[in-house]
C-alpha cells in the first residue's frame, strides 16, 4: 500500500481499524481514515469515515468523505456524503457533494470559507487550536470525562 501512494502522504496517514472503538477527541493535522467507532469529537485536516466507520460527536475538518455513520454537527470546508453515508446532525460548508444512497437528518447551511474560519480557527489546511461545539448529553459524555481535563 505504501507504494502506491505519495511519500508525502503517507507520513500523515492514521488508520483506524474497523474493531477499535475509541472514547475521546481526536485532534490531527494529517488524514485519518476512520473505519472504526469513535465515541467523541474529531478535529483535523482531513478525515474519511469507511463503510464500518461511525462518529458520536462532531467534526470540524477541512475535507470530509462520509460513507459511514454520524451522529453530531459537521463544520467542514468541502464535505462528500457517499455510498451509504448517514448523519444525524446539521452540515455547516463551504462545498458539499451528495450522491444518492445517502440518509441525512439535519439542516444545512452554506457558509463561506472566512465564516468557517473564524469558527474553527482553521488557516491553510492546517488546525492552529481545536474550537468545543456544543454536543447533545445523549450522545457525547462532559469533555472533562473524554479528554480527562
Amino acid at each position: 500500500m505504501t507504494r502506491l501512494l505519495k511519500k508525502d502522504v503517507t507520513k500523515s496517514l492514521s488508520v483506524m481499524g474497523k474493531n477499535v472503538v475509541i472514547t475521546g477527541n481526536i485532534h490531527t493535522d494529517g488524514i485519518f481514515q476512520l473505519d472504526g467507532e469513535l465515541v467523541g469529537d474529531f478535529h483535523g485536516k482531513s478525515l474519511a469515515i469507511g463503510e464500518s466507520g461511525s462518529i458520536k460527536g462532531n467534526i470540524q475538518v477541512n475535507t470530509l468523505q462520509n460513507n459511514g455513520r454520524i451522529d453530531g454537527s459537521v463544520w467542514a470546508r468541502q464535505a462528500t456524503f457517499a455510498g451509504c453515508g448517514k448523519i444525524n446532525g446539521d452540515v455547516h460548508y463551504c462545498e458539499l457533494h451528495i450522491e444518492n444512497g445517502c440518509l441525512i437528518n439535519g439542516s444545512y447551511q452554506n457558509i463561506t470559507t472566512e465564516q468557517l474560519s473564524e469558527k474553527l480557527d482553521i488557516k491553510k489546511n492546517s488546525v492552529k487550536s481545536p474550537v468545543a461545539l456544543p454536543s447533545k448529553p445523549s450522545v457525547l459524555q462532559k469533555k472533562s470525562q473524554l479528554t480527562g481535563t
